[in-house]
């Protein structure tokens, strides 16, 4: 809901301000949200296997300022220079295999705040997979245990 607030905030803001009512920009709402739901499995996971949330927030902080971004250079940009084919297969099953949240927040929130449509899918469903695995592995270990 403080999300939805915010962007229905700056939107309006913005909007009356300059007279420029794009809708797109509110799916920015859903994208947030669904970036947050994709770490928060991660919580989750991390929170069912230690019974505290401490680890589970450090790795989530750690994929969301750090791996995401990492992976995101590696695989794009650095993808050429690389010339290992063991690197190159590393570096590729770690993007896909990592949620790409730097993607989800980046590309995907400012082409919809431009007024444009979303581009690429691959990292909503990667992601999406991701978050399904997570909560499927967290119920079933949750599931097993004796508490």
């Amino acid at each position: 809901i403080n999300i939805a607030l915010l962007i229905i905030g700056v939107w309006l803001s913005i909007s009356i301000k300059f007279s420029v009512w794009s809708y797109t920009f509110l799916w920015s709402i859903a994208i947030i949200s669904f970036t947050f739901a994709v770490l928060y499995a991660l919580i989750v996971l991390f929170g069912v296997m230690t019974k505290g949330s401490m680890f589970g927030m450090m790795f989530a902080y750690l994929i969301f300022l750090i791996l995401s971004p990492l992976l995101k250079f590696l695989h794009g940009d650095m993808q050429t220079l690389i010339t290992n084919g063991f690197w190159k297969g590393v570096i590729d099953t770690l993007y896909y295999v990592i949620p790409k949240t730097s993607e989800l927040m980046s590309n995907t929130i400012i082409t919809l705040a431009n007024g444009g449509g979303i581009v690429n899918y691959q990292p909503i469903w990667s992601s999406l997979i991701f978050l399904a695995g997570m909560m499927g592995l967290s119920n079933y270990i949750f599931i097993r245990k004796d508490f």
